[in-house]
């Protein structure tokens, strides 16, 4: 697993690794792929784009301002909408299949 590409600036705890191969990658569409990470936690911030993940292990969170928020279990789907502030927070190691909205 290789070191996450976000700035360092942003993450609250642990020691990001993350590995991703993706099926469909293109310019017009997104991406549609794999994804598996290491423990970590991330700043709230307003999310970049359209994510569609669904969990094949692990748990990840995703509160607001207020510490509420969706999250995501083993055999759960979670759509993170673009413009949503939210933290990144994976408590476990996690693997999930996404896809992700590279349109407005």
């Amino acid at each position: 697993l290789k070191r996450a590409d976000f700035p360092a600036e942003l993450l609250r705890s642990g020691d990001p690794r993350q590995w991703g191969h993706y099926y469909l990658e293109r310019r017009d569409i997104g991406l549609i792929g794999m994804w598996t990470a290491t423990p970590y936690r991330r700043e709230r911030i307003p999310y970049p784009r359209f994510e569609t993940m669904y969990a094949l292990e692990g748990k990840t969170r995703f509160p607001g301002a207020d510490g509420s928020g969706p999250e995501m279990a083993t055999g759960e789907t979670v759509l993170v909408c673009k413009g949503a502030e939210a933290e990144w927070w994976n408590e476990v190691p996690t693997r999930s299949s996404r896809s992700i909205s590279s349109r407005n």
